[in-house]
């Protein structure tokens, strides 16, 4: 049996977007994905970093517009764009300050019927070497949301975990919008 969107009771609809790169978005990809998410009505959005180009106040007030306007439940994770540049005194001791508007986004833990969504975090402030554009991920980051999610998940870890997990930290090379949906159901 399926429900108006097409799945049936025991599927999952997820889209994941990554490096939308508010500042240099292309307009036109970012209307359609919103299209795309009201018509397809999604169980849950993953936004994996840079929303932002350059970290700047009014990229961060267009994304956090686009992602408010979004009728479905969305989790966003902070990318290295998203990290100020500029203002180095921000970046150190305030980084997140530019996401009020979606606060209660940001590395949110999405739980579905039979799936979880868990944010890993590898956006660091500074790191050990030159480039910091490059991800890290630091012991805090692993204790906050991978070691609680494998603890839960037991023994014997679901393959619907692990294909998750893949995707929520996979980002094209691209810099533009991708949307990915898979569905996942009982097998």
């Amino acid at each position: 049996m399926t429900d108006r969107t097409g799945k049936r009771g025991d599927e999952r609809l997820l889209f994941h977007l990554s490096d939308i790169h508010f500042g240099l978005v292309d307009e036109r990809a970012i209307e359609w994905v919103a299209s795309e998410i009201e018509r397809c009505r999604p169980d849950a959005v993953a936004i994996t970093g840079d929303l932002t180009m350059r970290a700047r106040h009014r990229e961060f007030a267009a994304a956090c517009h686009w992602i408010q306007a979004l009728d479905v439940p969305v989790t966003v994770e902070i990318g290295n764009h998203d990290m100020p540049y500029f203002n180095l005194i921000e970046r150190f001791f305030a980084p997140y300050r530019r996401f009020r508007a979606i606060e209660g986004l940001i590395e949110r833990e999405i739980d579905l019927p039979g799936i979880a969504i868990v944010p890993l975090k590898t956006a660091v402030r500074a790191q050990p070497r030159f480039n910091w554009s490059k991800g890290w991920v630091s012991r805090s980051a692993l204790k906050k949301s991978v070691l609680p999610s494998a603890a839960m998940a037991g023994p014997k870890m679901p393959s619907s975990w692990c294909r998750t997990g893949c995707a929520s930290i996979s980002a094209p090379e691209s810099g533009s919008v991708a949307a990915s949906c898979g569905r996942r159901g009982r097998h």
